[in-house]
């Protein structure tokens, strides 16, 4: 497991070719909303930043959506799924921070492809 250094504005993309050098990646986690602890969002430049360079290196994206919902202003950016034209990444969202705090209940968006036979 290889970690990305967090800034203001989310993820550190550039220093993702960086890690890559160091091995393969198989996936990739984001959150790209509302990282916790820092609060930071991804840019859309960012999201596709992040597509791009997974894509090159064969690598899934699982998004970890839970907080995206959270928005109380601005305009809320399309989701790295939502930008995803080759359908691998993978979407996690949760009603727990939204609704239900004390509950624990979430969601799996994926490709079907990757769903055991």
């Amino acid at each position: 497991m290889t970690g990305i250094p967090v800034q203001a504005d989310g993820m550190e993309t550039a220093r993702i070719e960086r890690a890559k050098a160091k091995g393969r990646f198989k996936a990739l986690v984001v959150t790209p909303n509302f990282q916790n602890p820092t609060g930071a969002t991804l840019s859309r430049e960012a999201r596709q930043s992040i597509l791009r360079q997974a894509g090159s290196m064969g690598a899934v994206i699982v998004e970890n959506d839970i907080y995206g919902q959270l928005r109380y202003e601005g305009t809320p950016l399309p989701t790295l799924k939502q930008m995803d034209d080759s359908g691998d990444t993978i979407l996690l969202r949760s009603f727990s921070k939204i609704s239900f705090p004390g509950l624990r209940v979430g969601w799996v968006t994926g490709p079907a492809r990757s769903l055991p036979a």
